[in-house]
């Protein structure tokens, strides 16, 4: 009997040592954010329009730490351990704002809800309705926005713009790529680049839309 014990003691312990090894051999977590334009040197002062933007309206499955990617038209992925830097919300509400500041030459910029700012030309609406990558590398950002003048009631501008950029494929080891296994599909670094793009662009048709910009 003591011989069984000391079996089943020692078969635990195995099977505690293997649990705490892969434990410890678990890559650690990536954290991302996106990137806005790179901004050049200001020969003078900002002329642009003050511009409030937001807030961003993100749906819920996107409203999570953890990046969201599309395996299928009905399957989403998230990723435990490539996750975002800060609330997805905010990081696409700075980016746009620090876009839009770019494009538009301005300085007089606030991401709502914020303090600061008293009197804006422009107000911008954002509502996300798609944002993800899928296997093949396909980054698709689906918006409904507006451009509104503060003292108006009615929209200057409404629209919804589906913006598609490619972060390309590569065959990857497990737990590099959205859907964290080796069938293919762009690194979560790749992947966000792509979203990055995404963002400039929708910035772009925005700016483009703003009366003071042409």
């Amino acid at each position: 009997m003591r011989g069984i014990f000391r079996s089943i003691s020692l078969l635990a312990v195995g099977t505690l040592v293997l649990l705490v090894g892969g434990c410890t051999a678990r890559r650690p977590a990536n954290f991302y954010l996106l990137s806005s334009l790179p901004r050049a040197e200001q020969a003078g002062p900002a002329t642009g329009p003050a511009l409030a933007v937001g807030p961003i309206v993100l749906p819920d499955y996107l409203d999570r730490p953890q990046i969201v990617t599309r395996a299928t038209e009905n399957t989403l992925r998230l990723a435990e351990l490539d996750r975002w830097a800060e609330p997805l919300s905010e990081n696409f509400g700075r980016a746009l704002a620090e876009n839009l500041a770019i494009l538009l030459d301005t300085d007089r910029i606030l991401v709502l809800p914020g303090a600061g700012l008293k009197q804006f030309d422009y107000y911008i609406a954002i509502e996300v309705l798609r944002f993800d990558v899928t296997p093949e590398g396909e980054c698709t950002l689906v918006t409904r926005w507006a451009v509104a003048e503060e003292r108006e009631t009615v929209a200057l501008v409404v629209k919804t713009s589906t913006v598609v950029e490619t972060a390309g494929t590569t065959d990857n080891t497990a737990g590099t790529a959205p859907g964290g296994d080796s069938a293919g599909g762009p690194p979560y670094e790749a992947a966000v680049a792509a979203m990055s793009r995404a963002v400039e662009a929708l910035s772009r048709e925005i700016a483009a839309a703003v009366p003071s910009a042409g």
